[in-house]
């Protein structure tokens, strides 16, 4: 019973956001009432299935965690390109491509993650939820992308309202209430529309007369391709893979209270699930997904992160595709009400991309890489002319804003990687300023790299405290070389020098001890030395004395 509760809560949340995305895609690719219908009826499967596939706990396949696979904002804006030059076939089609470049991707990103540093992960996920933003904006205000019968003074009427429900509920409703802010403001949006005579009573109707059990109807269709789309369902691809690695992540830390860092193998298994996962979705005639960031937030949020939890969300979604009643009422939904959720929802993503970003220590270059290619990004729906203006052979190349910007962000931190080098060392004399000198070296070369701010913290006070109990306690005679480097994994800082090799202990010597001993002083810097990194190393080497830094990135 458990498991039952716990897999519906998960449901609610992982329909409603891959619902909306597909319902915007089947409008766009002209799909009728009949073929939208059947359509939802298999995306329910297929979030099912999708799901099943990445909460396996393979050898080289699947997460092993709790993490529910569904229809993605990463595919909305090259999905909703390829179903306006070519249907459905185009963007099943595609969808199948893109699915096969983040199975390549997943056999080899984790050896090219100096390439994709942490905060163009984060710049993903920013882009991420500045497009969900402008598509639910244009859902809530009746734009193109929401056709229907409303009048435009209603829809902006009851989007509103559906949004100030979700935000009310957000704020004041509780931590219990909160967790359904945005199917609470559907529910009631959809109890203002019934009687007021906005939704469709073709839909009422087609629900009361719906059969009660029927198997989805799959419509086998031959998949085209178009050339053009090809870059932005990579970026797409490569923008998933990112983001259910990251998810990955979060579900080690969460079921780990010893996690130092990522497992690669999970990581690796998750993402080619994921594609799996994707390609199935394009043979069902579905658009591109991932894994679902708000559901992980979910486990993490309640503690639940058992993966028999996502076996019992996916089982649960294929028996509700054999319910067109199901199917039915997601489609008699306003849309204006999806759009509420959709910008709901954004916002919390846009939030979540910077956090990320701003969680590296950034110097110029990055800040540039960062700041340009959101720049870029933007500029497509700031001046939508120039775009429209390109050459036909060059439009389909910017049709998505995350292609946009994760291409030039890519590009980007590729030029500007030239001349910095992953280790860096300073000569240091010992004497006035020398603790200075230590922190202005690090914390300008750990900007440079990007490293994350609270390792950067620590390994700047435990470089500094090393060298101060080497110059007072150490006798060191001659310059102190303090080197540096980093690989995304591990930040190193080795410090060599000619003196009395500093005495490593895992236990605080006595007051007496302190006091009394020759080496009481040495034992104590010794011991801080050691209780301030995860691991430490003293050794001689070559008539010096060696003392190495190691902090887990």
């Amino acid at each position: 019973m458990t498991c039952a509760l716990l897999a519906l809560q998960h449901m609610s949340v992982l329909l409603l956001s891959s619902t909306a995305y597909l319902l915007v895609v089947l409008a766009a690719a002209g799909a009728g009432p009949e073929e939208a219908m059947h359509a939802l009826s298999i995306a329910f499967a297929i979030v099912g299935a999708g799901t099943l596939l990445l909460c396996q706990a393979g050898s080289h396949f699947g997460s092993g965690y709790l993490i529910p696979w569904g229809f993605s904002g990463i595919y909305v804006g090259a999905t909703l390109a390829a179903g306006q030059r070519g249907g459905m076939p185009l963007v099943l089609g595609m969808t199948l491509f893109a699915g096969l470049v983040e199975i390549a991707l997943s056999r080899v990103i984790g050896r090219l993650r100096s390439l994709f540093p942490t905060e163009i992960s984060g710049l993903c996920v920013v882009l991420v939820g500045l497009s969900l933003g402008v598509l639910g904006a244009k859902l809530l205000l009746g734009g193109a992308e929401a056709p229907g019968a409303i009048a435009p003074g209603a829809e902006i009427l009851l989007g509103g309202g559906a949004l100030s429900v979700m935000v009310g509920v957000h704020v004041w409703g509780g931590a219990k209430l909160r967790r359904y802010s945005p199917i609470i403001g559907i529910v009631a949006a959809y109890l203002v529309a019934l009687p007021a005579g906005l939704i469709d009573a073709r839909a009422l109707a087609a629900i009361a007369q719906a059969p009660l059990v029927a198997l989805p109807q799959w419509s086998p269709r031959m998949p085209s391709f178009d050339l053009g789309l090809a870059i932005p369902f990579a970026a797409a691809a490569l923008a998933s893979c990112l983001r259910v690695m990251g998810d990955v992540v979060v579900s080690q830390k969460v079921n780990d209270r010893n996690w130092v860092r990522p497992d690669p193998r999970t990581m690796s298994g998750g993402a080619l699930a994921d594609g799996a996962a994707t390609m199935l979705s394009a043979g069902a005639g579905c658009m591109g997904g991932t894994s679902n960031a708000s559901s992980v937030g979910l486990a993490t949020a309640t503690g639940v992160t058992a993966r028999i939890v996502g076996l019992w969300i996916g089982g649960a979604l294929i028996v509700l595709s054999m319910l067109p009643a199901a199917a039915l009422f997601y489609l008699s939904i306003p849309k204006p009400a999806f759009g509420a959720a959709i910008l709901f929802s954004g916002s919390f993503v846009l939030v979540n991309g910077l956090q990320i970003v701003m969680s590296r220590a950034l110097d110029a270059r990055k800040t540039l890489v960062i700041g340009l290619s959101l720049t870029i990004a933007l500029s497509r729906n700031v001046l939508p002319e120039f775009y429209t203006g390109l050459p036909p052979a060059l439009q389909p190349y910017f049709v998505s804003d995350l292609a946009i910007g994760l291409i030039a962000a890519l590009a980007l931190n590729a030029l500007f990687r030239i001349g910095v080098r992953s280790r860096e060392t300073l000569l240091l004399a010992p004497g006035a300023g020398a603790i200075d000198a230590v922190r202005d070296f690090l914390e300008t070369q750990g900007s440079r790299w990007g490293a994350r701010r609270d390792v950067l913290q620590r390994a700047t006070f435990g470089a500094c405290q090393s060298v101060e109990a080497i110059i007072e306690h150490c006798g060191a005679t001659g310059p102190i070389a303090v080197e540096a480097a980093f690989d995304e994994y591990s930040l190193d800082i080795r410090l060599s020098y000619a003196g009395e090799l500093l005495v490593l202990t895992g236990e605080a010597p006595s007051h007496d001890e302190i006091v009394s001993a020759p080496d009481g002083l040495l034992r104590l810097a010794g011991y801080l030395v050691r209780g301030n990194a995860d691991r430490v190393q003293a050794m001689m080497r070559g008539g010096e004395s060696v003392l190495v830094l190691h902090f887990d990135h």
